[in-house]
């Protein structure tokens, strides 16, 4: 895994977030299969998740070199000019040996799903040219959870806090129709939310 670098490493370097690239192809062939075995439609193939169309990170457990969650960044000139909508296609699989955090405060925690994913979806969409904002969506209707992976309702249901909010981290613009489904479109200001996660990280490092 030398050759293949990690940006940033959660519980004591047992998992780490990377930037997808052929290199991890048979790794991320195995987390469709079993994302398939599933029924996670979105993500049960490189061509159902659409790798050469969006930008993926994934999470790695290090020790066995697995990943065990996406989340890709797609520009979406559709919705706005120069916006860029993360986690989409956000899931994760089962997998006994990652550490689980179950604190619900952001701004107190390591969250590698937000420190990890969604920080890093932000940060590539923030290098691009035509780059104005990042968004992402949550379900406008409940109705519709079912037909998403349970641990990816849990993880965009949290945007949905008036936390996020009053922190300035994220706004809400709207509902709109993405896919067919009825969604809350929330622009995520990615200054704020670099800063407060960039603090955590080297807090943690400092200790």
């Amino acid at each position: 895994m030398a050759d293949r670098k990690i940006l940033r490493t959660f519980f004591d370097g047992e998992i780490g977030c990377i930037e997808y690239d052929e290199s991890w192809q048979p790794e991320l062939e195995k987390f469709c299969e079993v994302a398939k075995s599933l029924g996670y439609v979105s993500n049960e193939s490189l061509t159902a998740m659409k790798v050469n169309q969006i930008k993926y990170h994934c999470m790695i457990h290090i020790p066995t070199n697995t990943i065990y969650a996406v989340g890709g960044v797609q520009h979406m000139p559709e919705y706005k000019e120069g916006y860029y909508r993360v986690w989409t296609r956000l899931a994760r699989i089962p997998n006994a040996s990652i550490p689980m955090n179950y604190s619900a405060r952001f701004d107190r925690a390591i969250m590698p799903e937000f420190d990890g994913l969604l920080y890093f979806n932000c940060d590539w969409a923030s290098k691009q040219p035509d780059f104005i904002a990042t968004f992402g969506t949550t379900l406008a209707n409940k109705a519709y959870s079912e037909q998403y992976v349970k641990s990816t309702t849990q993880i965009t249901d949290y945007i949905k806090r008036n936390w996020w909010q009053r922190k300035s981290i994220a706004e809400p613009e709207g509902i709109y129709e993405f896919f067919k489904v009825p969604q809350v479109a929330w622009k995520i200001h990615h200054n704020k939310f670099k800063e407060i996660s960039d603090a955590k990280i080297h807090k943690k490092n400092s200790v």
